[in-house]
């Protein structure tokens, strides 16, 4: 699935059908830093666009063949929550564009406590955008980390987190603060590649940041491969 605005590819989904759904009363997060993608893809699983490639279902039920009455009743189960919040009235399935933006930690916690509830309570699914892995931290089922409109990484939330596998996803957990201090970030992860030569436009995406690069980086763009519980999209990923 894939959406390409003025000529551009702003984001492109390469997981199989099996690994890109949201179970009913799970959890799931999409993180990211900013400008990768993380809110187009869920303005997409919304139905707030259309993607150019590819398709969303709600209940098995494609999205773009409803006809305007039954589009009606999608939205009544189906909400998009953006980041300034708005009212959702007894839907199933709840999108949340980064809620925990501008929040200070003991409200933010009272936040996803509260989300959490009414999941258990109303047994709603969610799905929730951000670029705070302390966010991600506190979700207890799955997160996909995305890269320039690519979801990269994955899997079971405290795998992920854990046990990173991809190197960009283990370049945003090493930029995390810890207890003793913040933890910076080897210059090699942040600094352009110079030593990776025959870039093409089918290259991985985070080649010109990636520590880890081999040549076959260069010359085609890794497909999600799945080991247990998690997916991955690298040619040289941190082995389990």
């Amino acid at each position: 699935m894939s959406r390409i605005y003025d000529g551009k590819l702003l984001w492109h989904l390469g997981l199989k059908r099996a690994s890109d759904k949201a179970f009913r009363g799970s959890v799931t997060g999409i993180a990211g830093e900013s400008g990768s993608g993380k809110t187009t893809l869920a303005r997409i699983m919304s139905g707030l666009l259309q993607p150019s490639t590819g398709y969303v279902a709600f209940d098995g039920i494609r999205v773009d063949t409803l006809n305007k009455a039954a589009e009606r009743r999608l939205r009544r189960q189906l909400r998009y929550v953006h980041q300034d919040p708005a009212a959702a009235l007894d839907p199933r399935l709840v999108v949340l564009d980064e809620p925990s933006a501008g929040l200070d930690l003991l409200v933010r916690a009272s936040l996803l406590t509260l989300l959490d509830d009414l999941r258990a309570r109303l047994g709603l699914t969610h799905v929730i955008v951000t670029h705070d892995f302390s966010v991600v931290d506190a979700l207890r089922d799955e997160v996909a980390v995305t890269y320039r409109g690519r979801v990269v990484e994955h899997g079971a939330t405290r795998e992920v987190l854990d046990r990173p596998a991809h190197p960009y996803t283990r370049e945003l957990m090493a930029s995390l603060p810890r207890l003793d201090g913040p933890r910076v970030i080897d210059a090699i992860a942040l600094r352009v590649r110079d030593d990776i030569s025959g870039w093409s436009p089918t290259a991985c995406a985070f080649l010109s940041r990636c520590p880890m690069a081999l040549q076959v980086c260069a010359a085609a763009r890794p497909r999600q491969e799945r080991r247990r519980d998690r997916a991955t999209a690298c040619w040289n990923q941190t082995p389990e």
